[in-house]
């Protein structure tokens, strides 16, 4: 008896592995939990060195590299810088774990600031595989909303298991770093199948530039940063749109630090950022 072949839509094959590979990278129920992992007894690093050495340095490793993010995906591959952020998602769990030193956590906030800065190209290779605006418009959404519920599930099961006493902050962060592990396989299997499903629109617009890569590539570089940056418009937008972003981050980074600080003065002993920062997904 012969089974028939199943055919596998190769473009919807990539989309959803792509959008699984965000839940995945967002599945870290050790993120509300941070500030009080990291001033535990697990690690022993005090809030003064967090609050001045570490947590600034996320906000300013993204704004540093946001720029060459955005200029080198167009020019070498979009999905080259999946593959980087997702590297970089793991090695800020790396360092989260293991490391002992405040420039060990400095690493952990530029890798961090790698990973965010890298998000954009998901998009981007999103669009390149889909090729249609409408239907991209629709498979980013449901994108952004996988990725907000894999934040969401993951902060909501760690408060949970914190309140009932089944795990503790250090079992938060192996499952985030298991999770990070889980990411970079699956961006990697992702990288193999799109070079067999995808070869005939990914690889033919590369030929001709590798044999000139050098000059001709940053001429190019400068070229296109020049067309982009020539609307006054764009200029004032891309400033607005970067320092509210950092300012947003900036937030994010010492909230739990706030909170930690608060709930010292209170005497309360309950932890909710699980839950707060559910919420605010």
């Amino acid at each position: 008896m012969h089974w028939p072949a199943m055919k596998v839509d190769s473009t919807k094959a990539v989309v959803f592995l792509l959008i699984f590979s965000g839940f995945l990278k967002e599945f870290r129920p050790i993120l509300p939990f941070m500030n009080t992992y990291l001033t535990s007894s697990a690690r022993n690093f005090t809030d003064d060195a967090l609050n001045h050495q570490v947590y600034p340095v996320w906000t300013y490793s993204y704004m540093a590299l946001l720029l060459p993010v955005l200029l080198l995906s167009d020019n070498v591959d979009h999905f080259t810088f999946v593959i980087i952020g997702t590297f970089g998602q793991l090695c800020t769990m790396l360092a989260m774990i293991y490391g002992t030193t405040v420039a060990c956590l400095q690493i952990m906030e530029i890798a961090y600031g790698l990973t965010t800065a890298c998000d954009i190209s998901s998009m981007s290779f999103l669009f390149f595989v889909v090729g249609d605006l409408k239907k991209f418009q629709k498979i980013i959404s449901i994108m952004r909303a996988v990725t907000l519920l894999g934040m969401c599930i993951s902060y909501v099961i760690g408060q949970l298991f914190l309140w009932f006493g089944v795990t503790d902050y250090t079992v938060h962060a192996y499952v985030s770093l298991t999770a990070s592990i889980a990411t970079v396989l699956l961006v990697l299997f992702i990288c193999m199948l799109r070079k067999v499903w995808l070869k005939p629109r990914t690889m033919h617009r590369r030929t001709e530039n590798d044999t000139k890569f050098g000059i001709h590539f940053l001429t190019v570089l400068f070229y296109r940063l020049k067309k982009c940056y020539h609307s006054i418009f764009v200029i004032k937008w891309s400033i607005f749109w970067a320092i509210s972003t950092c300012g947003y981050l900036q937030v994010v980074n010492y909230i739990q630090l706030l909170w930690s600080k608060l709930q010292d003065k209170n005497d309360n002993s309950t932890i909710y950022n699980g839950i707060t920062e559910a919420v605010q997904a």
